[in-house]
């Protein structure tokens, strides 16, 4: 599930996604929700989603968000594959605490291999997710 923070999810909403995840978990405990909280927010400002204008703001948004729908399921932080004019990754790295699966997206234009799309991208990616 994604979940966009220009959707109009306020509190009231935050916490209702909570309750049908922990809802969910009592019939199903093994089958464990995965959200990602506002996706490529690092894309290029001609291209970028709302949520991607802030670094600061991404993060405390992020951080918040992650405290209270993480007791119910595993949060996704899902940067998209960098690009000339991308905004930096890096800046958006809302802490090992915050984050339980790192995704990546990246699209495949004129035939590019997926070494290409994705191998920059996903060792810098190892390098400064594993500091921590």
């Amino acid at each position: 599930l994604t979940l966009e923070p220009h959707a109009g999810l306020d509190d009231r909403h935050l916490e209702s996604w909570a309750q049908v995840f922990k809802g969910h978990l009592v019939y199903e405990p093994r089958a464990i929700p995965l959200v990602r909280l506002g996706q490529e927010f690092n894309l290029a400002p001609v291209h970028a989603y709302p949520w991607g204008e802030d670094p600061d703001l991404y993060r405390r948004w992020f951080r918040s968000w992650s405290t209270r729908l993480g007791r119910f399921a595993r949060i996704v932080w899902s940067p998209n594959v960098a690009y000339p004019g991308s905004r930096p990754v890096v800046a958006y790295w809302p802490g090992e605490a915050y984050v339980d699966i790192v995704g990546l997206d990246g699209y495949a234009w004129n035939s590019a291999m997926p070494a290409d799309i994705f191998g920059p991208t996903l060792a810098f990616l190892r390098g400064f997710t594993e500091m921590e």
